[in-house]
């Protein structure tokens, strides 16, 4: 079976992100907000990665996890937003490395268990 490859957005940069992963011959989830559509071959998932639940959901399996959020831009907005979303996305695959995770990511946070095998692929 092909690694699941998980793009969270699908504007200018996840959108080609999505079709050429498709075309190489991957698996691919895109999840964005409602309206447009995904490259053809991709699975489309619709939400909001302000929810970090739903970003759980989005991103269980992935082998890969994608970052193209852009939202529209306004200092105040970015300055809410980006690290929300950023925070949502790391939290939703360490919940496959090592279950909930809760709280925000710092630079202190350590790589913990280094010998899992999901742990070291994903650092690969």
């Amino acid at each position: 079976m092909t690694a699941m490859h998980v793009v969270f957005g699908a504007g200018q940069v996840g959108g080609q992100l999505a079709a050429r992963l498709t075309a190489a011959g991957h698996a691919v989830r895109v999840v964005k907000r409602p309206g447009g559509g995904v490259p053809e071959g991709a699975e489309m998932v619709l939400g909001d990665a302000a929810d970090p639940s739903f970003c759980a959901r989005a991103a269980a399996g992935a082998y890969t996890v994608y970052h193209c959020m852009n939202p529209a831009y306004s200092a105040a907005l970015w300055e809410k937003r980006v690290p929300l979303y950023i925070n949502n996305l790391i939290a939703a695959r360490a919940s496959d490395f090592y279950g909930p995770v809760g709280g925000a990511r710092t630079s202190r946070i350590g790589c913990g268990n280094q010998r899992s095998p999901a742990r070291r692929r994903s650092w690969s």
